[in-house]
Formats: structure tokens, C-alpha cells, sequence
């Protein structure tokens, strides 16, 4: 009973209020690398990361993720993308995150169930101004339904991301600079979240065979502290085979792991994590994506 009510709690706050203990790294790409993602968000994922990565996509694609949180019976996200380029210098993406639970108290007759769903839909937008600054904007709106009492709010966030060629022979294609401020004049029912800041280094190396990134953000204080606090993220990726991808992060002291299979227009991830800081199973996540 712990365990679902724990699980119950935290998926239903950690997509939108960045306030709860535990973030649930959206995507199977980004959460492979540890949460090191913003300063490259060159795929579908970009709308939630940094919009401004959408600029770098360069072709449409839709993407679906499927999350069962620390194997909490109950509990399931899922995350669906769409992502339109309509020029070198203009793109948008729309975007859909859902997260459920369900609760089930006493036994027999007496047994009551109480169900929680909260979902986001971000609709997200990019413009190129020069050849390496690129800015977006996410606008959101949070809606949430519970067995007593439902709700909804809007937030908005933004990016910017740096990617500067490296032409010498060393085998620095990229250096990428990202920036996001997520839910900045962001409210759900009158109550406002709390900003956080994301800012992540990544470098694209051997023909981007080889990816490096970290990120830091900031985190408000849970359990009553007021304060903010600073978080890591490490990650990389780098292609084995052609089309074969093996990923490898550290997310604030905990272990993840991915990988990534291309096949012509369509590319499956899988990723998991394991939260060193908590008895609990670990995440496994499946993604879906089509180029077209």
C-alpha cells in the first residue's frame, strides 16, 4: 500500500511542478543519457526539453514513449510527439502527456478505488535567428482529474540553444550550449509552480558517433525548505553499429541506461533507471518514432 500511494504521488506532480523529489526524466533518449538532454534535443522529445531544439530536427516525426514507473501496479505515463519543420529557419511540435493512477483501498465489499490522471499539451515553437542561435517557446496547459474534485491551469516555457561547428581536425563536430526555463508564469487552480532553470553542454563528436552532454538545474526545496538546490546530469551516447545506439548517464547519483535501434524511417528505444535513494523496482520505458 506504500508503494502505490508513493507511486500514486509522484507521477501526478512530477511532470508539471517540478517540486516533488523525483523527476521522471520524459523520454527514452534523454533518460539513457542520465537527464543530460538540453542542450541537444534533436528529436521529437525537444517541445518538453528546450523547444528550441526543434530547429535541429530538420524532418517531421512523431514519437509515442510508454512509462510503468518503478513497476508500481497502477501507475502508467505515456508521451506522445509531433514535430513539423517548415523551413531551415521555422519549426513547431505539439506534444501530449498523460500520467494515470489508480488506487485501490480495503478488501472485498468494502473495497474502494480512487482513480488520478493529469495530462499536459504542449504546443511548442521555434525560430533559427542566426546560423547557431535557435529560440522556442512552449505553451502549456495542465488539466487534472481526480474521484472528488478536478482542475486545469496554463504554463509556458522557453529555450535557447547554441550550436557552434567545430571545423579542426580533432574530432569536435559541434559544441552545443542549451538553455530552458520551464513553467515561468506557469498556475494550475490559482496555485503557481515554481520555475526551474536547465542549462546543459553538450559535445558532438566522430561525426556524432560519439555524444557528450551535462546538464544542471535548479530544484526547489521539498519538505517544507524554501530554498533551491542544484542538480546534475551526465550522459553519452555513441553508435556501435550502423543504426545501433548504446547510452549511458548518471541522473543526480542514480544509474541509467538505454539504447536506440534505426531502421530506414523508424527508430525503438528502450531505457531504464534505478533510484539508488528509494526500495523501489526499477523504470523500464519503450519509444516509438517515425520520420516522414
Amino acid at each position: 500500500m506504500k508503494r502505490m500511494v508513493f507511486g500514486l504521488m509522484l507521477v501526478m506532480l512530477a511532470g508539471s511542478v517540478n517540486a516533488t523529489p523525483i523527476d521522471l526524466q520524459i523520454g527514452c533518449r534523454p533518460q539513457g543519457m542520465g537527464g543530460a538532454y538540453v542542450a541537444i534535443a534533436d528529436d521529437a522529445n525537444a517541445g518538453y526539453w528546450n523547444p528550441a531544439g526543434l530547429i535541429e530536427i530538420g524532418s517531421k516525426q512523431l514519437g509515442f514513449m510508454y512509462l510503468k514507473p518503478m513497476d508500481v501496479d497502477g501507475v502508467a505515463v505515456s508521451y506522445s510527439s509531433l514535430s513539423l519543420p517548415f523551413s531551415s529557419d521555422w519549426a513547431i511540435g505539439i506534444s501530449y502527456l498523460d500520467e494515470r493512477a489508480r488506487l485501490e483501498e480495503g478488501r472485498g465489499a468494502k473495497c474502494q478505488e480512487n482513480k488520478m490522471s493529469e495530462s499536459t499539451f504542449i504546443l511548442s515553437g521555434a525560430h533559427r535567428f542566426t546560423k547557431v542561435l535557435s529560440a522556442g517557446i512552449s505553451v502549456k496547459r495542465f488539466g487534472l482529474d481526480v474521484s472528488m474534485d478536478s482542475g486545469s491551469g496554463f504554463g509556458y516555457d522557453m529555450g535557447l540553444l547554441y550550436n557552434y561547428p567545430i571545423k579542426e581536425g580533432n574530432g569536435l563536430n559541434n559544441l552545443c550550449v542549451g538553455l530552458a526555463l520551464k513553467n515561468f508564469s506557469a498556475n494550475f487552480d490559482d496555485e503557481s509552480f515554481p520555475a526551474t532553470v536547465r542549462l546543459g553542454v553538450a559535445g558532438k563528436l566522430y561525426n556524432e558517433k560519439l555524444i557528450v552532454a551535462v546538464d544542471v538545474n535548479t530544484k526547489k526545496g521539498v519538505n517544507e525548505k524554501k530554498d533551491y538546490s542544484i542538480q546534475h546530469h551526465v550522459g553519452c551516447e555513441v553508435e556501435v553499429m550502423q543504426g545501433i545506439r548504446l547510452r549511458l548517464g548518471e541522473d543526480r547519483g542514480n544509474l541509467t541506461f538505454g539504447m536506440g535501434i534505426a531502421m530506414r524511417n523508424w527508430q525503438i528505444d528502450y531505457s531504464f533507471n534505478k533510484l539508488t535513494d528509494y526500495d523501489l523496482d526499477h523504470s523500464h520505458r519503450a519509444s516509438v518514432l517515425m520520420r516522414f
